[in-house]
């Protein structure tokens, strides 16, 4: 049996979606997605916390893409950037006071809502002072899912907004 790389059959595998211009379109029917329904790219190992947000994230029929490590998240970003990047807090070998931050320095920087089983005040006020956005519980709650996506989706765009040059007005 013939191994095919990882990076070539994943290659096939857009030319197949996208057809063979490398995906020539994929960033215009990106955008109109992001702009319809929130995108999500969440940090989190396979568990009962990745079953239950990735049941309410197609329960919503909503995009996320799940990666294991930090890592892994800054490369996905950077190849295609998020609206909004969940972060598990227990995610082993690495400190949520450190990634945070880092992740809100990103190029479009996304909007960052931490995963914690503890959520409370205390805790929001650290997550905010440290680039992030919002807490959310785990076991996640569905309606709260909803609402603190789609707010923190509404951040990004709005920030996007104020990124774009500002066109002066034309004075006769």
């Amino acid at each position: 049996m013939r191994r095919v790389p990882v990076v070539k059959f994943v290659t096939r595998l857009q030319e197949m979606a996208w057809g063979p211009s490398k995906s020539a379109h994929a960033p215009s029917i990106r955008r109109a997605v992001a702009e319809d329904a929130p995108r999500a790219l969440a940090v989190m190992r396979e568990g009962a916390a990745w079953e239950s947000l990735r049941a309410v994230f197609e329960d919503l029929g909503w995009t996320r893409v799940f990666a294991g490590t930090p890592a892994a998240a800054i490369a996905r970003h950077s190849e295609d950037p998020f609206p909004v990047i969940l972060y598990d807090r227990d995610l082993t070998g690495c400190e949520w006071r450190l990634v945070v931050p880092l992740f809100a320095k990103l190029s479009p920087p996304p909007s960052v809502i931490l995963l914690s089983a503890k959520a409370d005040r205390n805790l929001w006020d650290e997550v905010v002072r440290c680039g992030g956005c919002d807490v959310l519980r785990v076991p996640v709650d569905r309606d709260a899912v909803a609402r603190a996506v789609r707010a923190a989706c509404s951040l990004w765009r709005n920030q996007q907004n104020l990124r774009q040059p500002i066109t002066p007005l034309r004075t006769a």
